[in-house]
């Protein structure tokens, strides 16, 4: 039964990953998991008695002055909206698609692991944000601890199952990649510093920062091809960081 309140997608992701086995034992190896998000978010509903969305705009989106972001989609923001065409991942007709990023549950879920909508102008104030500590001006958004918790290994010497390979060490803070001593193939550039951290969506979507070089960026690219892992082959965001680094540094 959907609880009151609850859309149907945030419904089906929390309710079809409480029964899961846990694959490993803690501290064993790292496997990076949407449901944790999925968690996350029904935390924030519970804290804060309303959504995740609303949540989200009133501590995120408009101290920062994020106004072409939002979690589950308004009228407003649909013309700015960019489509997936068919046969492609997470696109209709696509047969590892099981819900196409284009169906109105994606639109209208309130879901941490479904992700939010934004433009590339917003994802880079958020993460200008983070480099600034945790500041937009003069407007505090989060603490300097909550960001370097953030942006730095929270899970040191511990090994990870990962887009069907095993890396001898996951290397992530809470929600962001961080260099460790692995190259991870079309994850991360080769020029960055090791005082960085990155995040990649589902579908091209990338933003990182690099506290030693000053530099907040972020990349939005429509993914065309993926393997059996789903990694998305056609992604382009490391070169993107290259390029971005090298005219940085002169």
């Amino acid at each position: 039964t959907l609880p009151v309140g609850l859309d149907p997608l945030t419904h089906i992701m929390l309710a079809s990953g409480w029964t899961v086995p846990r694959r490993y034992e803690p501290g064993e190896m790292m496997s990076y998991g949407n449901f944790n998000y999925s968690v996350l978010g029904e935390l924030v509903r519970r804290v804060t008695g309303g959504s995740l969305g609303a949540a989200a705009q009133k501590y995120l989106f408009d101290p920062l002055g994020m106004t072409h972001s939002c979690v589950a989609l308004p009228e407003r923001l649909r013309p700015h909206l960019i489509e997936r065409p068919a046969g492609i991942p997470h696109g209709p007709d696509h047969p590892d698609s099981k819900i196409s990023f284009n169906d109105p549950l994606w639109e209208g879920s309130d879901d941490g692991a479904s992700g939010f909508y934004s433009s590339v102008a917003d994802m880079t104030r958020f993460f200008q944000m983070l480099l600034d500590g945790g500041r937009s001006g003069e407007t505090k958004v989060l603490s300097r601890g909550a960001v370097r918790a953030m942006t730095t290994n929270r899970v040191p010497h511990t090994p990870t199952e990962a887009m069907g390979q095993i890396h001898r060490e996951a290397s992530w803070g809470f929600g962001f990649a961080v260099p460790g001593g692995e190259k991870w193939k079309q994850f991360g550039g080769g020029t960055g510093s090791q005082a960085s951290a990155s995040h990649g969506g589902a579908g091209g979507i990338g933003g990182w920062l690099d506290f030693e070089h000053g530099i907040a960026a972020s990349y939005v690219e429509v993914v065309t091809e993926a393997d059996e892992f789903h990694v998305p082959m056609s992604w382009s965001a490391n070169r993107f960081e290259d390029v971005v680094t090298s005219a940085v540094l002169g």
